[in-house]
């Protein structure tokens, strides 16, 4: 029987003769060297084995194949056996989109918005803080003017969508600069919050910290271009209610910014977090230490339980918020008992999905 690779396996050059090589059956991220790549391409399905062996040298074709086969490249009776991406309650998928067509073909674009957003995202942060605390008087006043009614949540959700497309595709674009593949972008409910997503997994394939820094902090200062953008507009004379809507338009990207950097939920923060710590899957270790009382460290005790303090509060937040939602379209007492059970069972079902994960 010849081998043949799987029609899912896609090619990247990376950085120093290696290639990023990603599976979209599976997801699945890899890095392998440029021979290792051009023998991968021999298995095209019409090659005989007797004259793969004459191909690949004799003292790796065992050890390559056995790799090959371990790894869930080829077609044939193991494709249907291979590992789709697991799912998880907190993050699920409701849109991908393949952004290869329009990242492709950008030019210098990923590498002009990485160095604009290297050089100014500092002083623009610096404005902002100042133009802040200028407002606050104004926005105190954002509460009174803004009713919780149907156009509100509307420009909420549009709001999340204009800052969701420009925090990830400021993700996607200084990846692309750094000759990263981005094989997926799309719309996800994270911990029932509507989230947009963008696949960078490719950036741990890269040996520089830093590079992968720069790529996952990109989406936080984003935000902050945004951010500015909204807080120079309240310069423009405007009506009452459209200047507390723009606010309200600036202070979701402030949080957003907040949120994005803390550490205790697997936002940016907590990516930047493990890459600091040079250690992955930081949050599995300190929920597996608690569990089995083993490799015990202070470190990971206070990351645990101060994670699940600020994702039981995330949790019951964004609960919360859905039911004032539901509320304007059925206002029966039906629904705050079922939020209220919601409530209840949400982060116990949490955990208890947790704990299954880590084992």
């Amino acid at each position: 029987m010849n081998l043949a690779l799987k029609k899912s396996i896609n090619f990247y050059p990376l950085e120093q003769g290696l290639y990023h090589v990603y599976d979209a059956s599976t997801s699945r991220h890899f890095k392998l060297g440029e021979q290792e790549v051009n023998w991968l391409k021999l298995l095209d399905g019409k090659t005989p084995v007797e004259v793969l062996r004459g191909l690949i040298p004799l003292e790796y074709f065992d050890k390559f194949i056995n790799t090959v086969q371990r790894l869930d490249l080829l077609e044939g009776e193991s494709e249907g056996e291979s590992k789709k991406e697991p799912f998880s309650p907190l993050k699920i998928k409701v849109l991908n989109l393949d952004p290869s067509r329009f990242i492709d073909n950008s030019g210098n674009l990923p590498v002009y918005v990485r160095n604009f957003l290297n050089w100014c995202s500092l002083p623009l942060l610096v404005i902002n803080l100042l133009m802040v605390a200028l407002l606050v008087p104004q926005v105190e006043n954002i509460r009174e003017t803004l009713t919780f009614n149907t156009f509100t949540v509307f420009f909420y959700f549009f709001a999340i969508l204009i800052t969701g497309i420009v925090h990830e595709g400021a993700h996607a674009l200084v990846a692309k600069s750094f000759n990263v593949k981005v094989p997926q972008v799309g719309m996800m409910l994270f911990f029932l919050h509507p989230s947009f997503y963008a696949d960078v997994s490719g950036i741990n394939l890269m040996s520089d910290r830093k590079k992968r820094i720069k790529v996952l902090i990109a989406g936080v200062q984003g935000n902050n271009l945004l951010m500015f953008l909204g807080l120079m507009l309240t310069f423009i004379p405007m009506g009452e209610t459209a200047l507390s809507y723009l606010l309200f338009f600036t202070a979701i990207n402030f949080v957003l910014m907040f949120i994005n950097l803390i550490p205790f939920v697997e936002y940016d923060g907590y990516y930047i977090f493990q890459e600091l710590l040079g250690e992955p899957r930081f949050a599995r270790n300190a929920l597996v230490s608690q569990l089995t009382r083993q490799n015990k460290k202070i470190e990971y005790t206070a990351y645990f339980f101060i994670s699940q303090l600020f994702q039981f509060i995330l949790i019951v937040s964004m609960l919360v918020l859905i039911h004032d939602g539901v509320l304007l379209l059925w206002d029966a007492p039906w629904v705050d008992v079922l939020f209220l059970v919601l409530i209840v069972i949400a982060y116990p079902a949490l955990m208890a999905f947790k704990i299954r994960s880590a084992k």
